[in-house]
Order: C-alpha cells, then structure tokens, then sequence
C-alpha cells in the first residue's frame, strides 16, 4: 500500500500540505481570532493545572482512619478465605480417606489403586 502511495504521487514529491483553515474553508480574521485562541489556551492551561493538583486535598483525618479501617478488614477478610479454603481441602481429604477406606471393605478398590 505504501509502494502504491509512492509510484501515485511520484515518491511523496507531489503532495499538497493541507492548511486546515483554508481547506476548510473557515473564515479567519487574524485581530479578533487570535484573542480567542490565546483565551482557549490559557484556559486549557489552567484545566491542566486544576488536574495536576491533588485531588485528597479536602479530606479529614476521620476519613483516613476510615480508609485505614477498610483496608485491614479487607486483608483480614483475605485471610479468612484462605483458611475456609485450607479447612475445606482437609476435610474433602479425610472424607475422601474414607470413601477410600469404605470401598476397599466392599472389595470394590484394590489397595494400590489411586483415586485421585
């Protein structure tokens, strides 16, 4: 594609630069415009800034303990799962233990044999 770019417009040599003003046909006077774009620019200077700022800046201390609060009862709530978790693998291991034990009295397991 980019080949065919080339051998089109003779190696790039014969493409037009577009002027976004005049292309489009916008209407530009130079004295009034030109004020206009200053004022657009500071006024994105000044969202950059407002958004560079910290954002916590109104924030008490009780929020903060709050915060603190939240993120222990969270690291403890992790924790609690994992221990359901290690508790519900041992006792889905003792109970396999002996269905295991059960089926060997029935003959229906060899002892060599693995379940899992």
């Amino acid at each position: 594609m980019y080949l065919e770019l080339l051998k089109r417009f003779d190696g790039g040599k014969s493409l037009k630069e577009l002027d976004p003003i005049g292309d489009m046909e916008i209407e530009f006077d130079p004295e009034t415009d030109e004020m206009d774009i200053k004022a657009l620019v500071e006024a994105q200077e000044k969202v950059k800034e407002e958004c560079m700022k910290p954002a916590f800046k109104n924030i008490s201390q009780a929020q903060i303990e709050m915060f603190k609060t939240k993120e222990s009862l969270k690291s403890e709530i992790q924790e609690l799962e994992q221990e359901i978790k290690k508790t519900s693998q041992m006792i889905m291991s003792s109970d396999l233990v002996n269905m295991k034990r059960v089926m060997r009295r029935l003959e229906m397991l060899i002892k060599t044999t693995s379940l899992i």
